[in-house]
Order: C-alpha cells, then structure tokens, then sequence
C-alpha cells in the first residue's frame, strides 16, 4: 500500500500531470468530462486520485482490449481497493498538516481513522486550550492532575486563582478571583474549582474546548457529606454527636442546610454550572430544563464519573492527546464515603430525591448522551482496558516499597491503542522527581539560631556572604521579566509528579 502510494504522491508545489483523453466514442468523452465535473477540488487528495486514475487509464490504453471507462473501472476491483486505501492515507496527512511531505509508513492508522470516525477534532492537532469547570467531588481533583500535570509539562499558561479557589459564588470579580498578570492576554487552561460565570472566557482563548464531569447526584451527595463533614465544614458539625448523621441529616435537611452557595450539599453540580439560585428555586420545573438546555450549549463535551475511564479515553481521543498524557492517580479518594455507601437504602435515595431534583435532571439528561457517545466510539472497550492494565503496571511501579525499588523495572509494551513509553524505567530514576536529603533535624536546629550565631558567622565567612549578595538581586529581575513564572510555579506545586 505504502509502496503505490510513494509513486502517486505529489508535492503541492509541482504542477498536476496532464490527464491523457482515451481514444474512443464521444459517449466515452461525455462520461470523461462527468466525471471530473463531479469530482471535487480538494487539493492533495484530488491530485493523488487524478494520478491513481490516471495510472489505470494508461494501463488501459495498451490493454489489448478495449473496453469503455466505467466497464474496465468495475472490473478492476484490486486497483480500486489501492485506491480508495491511498486517498484515506493522504486525507489523513493532510488532516496532520503533514501535506507535501514525503509520504511515510504510518505506525497507527487504524486508530488515527478511527479518531476520525468518532469526532476528534478535524485538526489533528492536540488541543491545549481548554476550559475544565471542576465540579467537587465528582473526579475533579483526578482530571485536575492530568490537566496540571499536561500544562506543566508543554510550558503552556493556566489561569489561577488568587487564593485556593477561583470563585466560590456569582459573580465572578476578575481582580478578587484571579491571579492575572498584565503581561498575559490569553490563558491556555483553567482547572480549578469555579462557579460557572461567562466573563472568564475574556481571559482564555477563543477556540477553547469546554468540558466537565457529573456523577450520580445521590452518590455524589453521599461523598461530599461525608468529605465535607471530616474537613469541618460549619453546618455539618452540628451532626456530629449523631451516630447515624447522614440519616438525621435526611430525616430534615432543612434543619441543618446551609443557604444558597455556603451548601455543598444541596444540588451542588448545578450550582457549580450556574444553576442561577438567586433567582429560582431548586424546585422550579421551567427553569430546570432551561438550565438543562443552557448546560448542554454551554460545554463541548460532558463527561460521567460513574463511567471513568472511559471518560478518559473519550476525552483523550477529542483533545488529540497521547497515552502518557492520561496516565494518573486516583486523588481524594475517600475509603469512608464507601463504607457509608454501604449502609445506604432505598429509603436513603428517596429521601435524597425530595431536595435534588436539579441535579437529579441533570444527570438523567446527561447520562443517556454519554452513553451514545461511547456507543459510537470505535474500539473504546478494548482501549479502557488496556489503559486499566497501564494504569495497574504504574500504581505498583510506584507505590512500590523501598526494599522492591531497586529490582523493579516499569516497562509498558505497545497495544493497539497505547504506544510504549518511550523507555523503561528504573525505580532509581524515579529519584529525580523528588527532593532528596531533605533533613527535618535541620530544620529544627534553624529554630534555635539566633541574632548571635549570625552574626558570628560572619566574622569568617565574607567571600560566601558577598557572593550570595551580589547574585539575588540578578535573578530577582530576571524573575520580574519572565512572563507567567508565577502560574508555572503554583501549577508545579499543584501537579502530581508523573513516571
């Protein structure tokens, strides 16, 4: 296949070979002139069907029978087969704006038509722009560390928040919510906890791809009470001399809620979307299913939780992005909220249900949608499987302990859908990820010094001391002149170091 389509390959820049008329009947001219009326303009992949065509009418030309066009076309089932398999292989160098370069082997064009198939964008090229709204306790912290972790890596710019969170409640205040820079015009990326508010696009570019992930309104309930709880959340504490406090808190919920964004409890997703609380109640029918509405032409693509890796291979597949760029550990995942969930009952869901519809619709809506899109996703099963088995290989890699490290190796062979690392990797390499040395008996022997041993230090150590003065100030300005230094280095903290 290869082979064929190197000889009818054409750079852009050199002129298209003329076509040779066939000698025969003026029906046969007609039929000439049709057909290339109906074919397309479409540049390469035009000219490498003029050439291929070209080739077999040649080959008719000294056949020593003579038969019309379309006849000797349909019985040339092979040559028609190298064709249509060329054409398929030139869209897709055209599509990885690789046109008029010389054709190679490609190492995955399977997969790369199957991206096609199922609606990856039309570019090929890996999306970097993007609008994550990261809702809690619905795998967020998990696809924050892919997020962070990709833009750390390609020196691209997220947006930050000025304090933990971005805005917590509408509206959003750019100078209070933001850490903006006024060198910086437009952002590649946010990923941290918001409240949906339209003015934050201001500072992202204007291709963005927009996503975020709902779970089971009532599982996602369950998780926050209980995370939420642990961490000291004020309305929650009121619940714990109950030994059953998720029960009493369902048995009256409006005797322990918080009011409008101060609940994380209580329709949370939505108010996270933008659920407009100020106005409406969470029991207005009309403006749930505008909310709905609103929702669904907001986001490019919405994700579930209850489907996780497989929200992971879709996303991976519409951001163009590779296996290594989706590798991660699980974060904030609660071993309590599963014993809770253990001890749930219908009863518990039906109560929930009382309070939730918002929510409840929203995920109802949602699901379904998701679902067809995996329908349509070609080979989706069979990569979320080989992206489990990956993700296993690293878990033990790196949660090994000490005494296994030095014997162990990671080693990831190709899969069809998953290239290998680009090497192994020892245990021992994984050292320069961390810092190394870093002793706490130092740190509490720092405590005890004071203005004496400085100064007595001094007394020998001049050639040091007049070093370090004159080197801070030089790399104070070159600090003061390197463009989002500040956002590289929040999301540096923020990242998790990957293999």
């Amino acid at each position: 296949m290869i082979t064929v389509g190197a000889a009818v390959a054409r750079h852009p820049d050199q002129p298209a070979r003329a076509t040779q008329s066939l000698p025969g009947d003026a029906s046969q001219t007609q039929e000439s002139e049709s057909t290339r009326r109906r074919q397309p303009n479409s540049g390469v992949c035009l000219a490498a069907a003029k050439s291929s065509l070209g080739y077999l009418w040649r080959r008719q030309k000294h056949s020593i029978y003579a038969k019309p066009t379309l006849t000797f076309l349909l019985s040339q089932q092979r040559w028609i087969m190298v064709i249509l398999i060329i054409t398929a292989n030139i869209i897709y160098l055209e599509r990885s704006n690789q046109v008029g370069a010389k054709l190679k082997p490609f190492a995955k064009p399977v997969r790369a038509l199957f991206q096609n198939a199922e609606g990856s964008n039309s570019t090929g090229q890996p999306v970097q722009h993007i609008y994550y709204l990261k809702i809690h306790k619905a795998g967020s912290s998990t696809i924050f560390a892919i997020l962070a972790t990709y833009c750390r890596y390609h020196n691209l710019l997220p947006l930050l928040p000025k304090y933990e969170h971005i805005n917590q409640q509408s509206p959003l205040v750019p100078s209070m919510h933001l850490k903006l820079s006024p060198k910086i015009r437009r952002y590649d990326m946010v990923f941290n906890h918001h409240v949906y508010d339209p003015a934050i696009f201001d500072y992202l570019h204007k291709d963005v791809f927009k996503f975020t992930m709902l779970r089971d309104p009532f599982r996602h309930f369950v998780s926050s009470f209980t995370y939420f709880r642990k961490e000291g959340m004020g309305y929650l504490q009121n619940l714990n001399n109950f030994t059953d406090p998720i029960t009493v808190f369902l048995q009256n919920p409006s005797a322990f809620e918080a009011e409008g964004f101060a609940s994380y409890t209580n329709n949370r997703q939505s108010v996270d979307l933008g659920y407009d609380i100020r106005k409406y109640t969470y029991s207005n029918e009309s403006y749930i299913k505008h909310f709905i509405d609103q929702t669904e032409k907001r986001f490019d693509l919405i994700l579930i939780m209850e489907y996780f890796l497989e929200s992971i291979v879709v996303l991976k597949r519409a951001l163009n992005w590779s296996s290594e760029d989706i590798l991660f550990f699980v974060k904030n995942a609660l071993p309590d909220s599963q014993s809770v969930f253990g001890n749930m009952t219908d009863w518990h869901r039906e109560r929930h249900k009382t309070f939730s519809q918002p929510d409840i619709q929203l995920y109802q809506h949602f699901l379904p949608v998701f679902k067809r899109r995996m329908s349509q996703t070609v080979g989706l099963e069979e990569e979320v499987s080989e992206l489990r088995t990956i993700l296993q290989k690293v878990r033990d890699f790196c949660n090994a302990e000490d005494t296994k490290r030095l014997n162990l190796r990671l080693e990831i062979p190709p899969g069809r859908w998953f290239s290998p690392l680009p090497a192994s990797v020892e245990h021992k390499d994984q050292d320069r990820l961390f810092i190394k040395n870093a002793l706490p008996e130092s740190q509490s022997v720092f405590g005890n010094m004071t203005d004496w041993h400085r100064e007595r230090h001094k007394t020998f150590s001049q050639p040091d001391i007049q070093l370090y003065q004159h080197f801070p100030p030089v790399f104070k300005r070159r600090m003061s002149q390197t463009v989002g230094l500040e956002q590289e280095i929040d999301i540096g903290k923020s990242a998790l170091p990957m293999v």
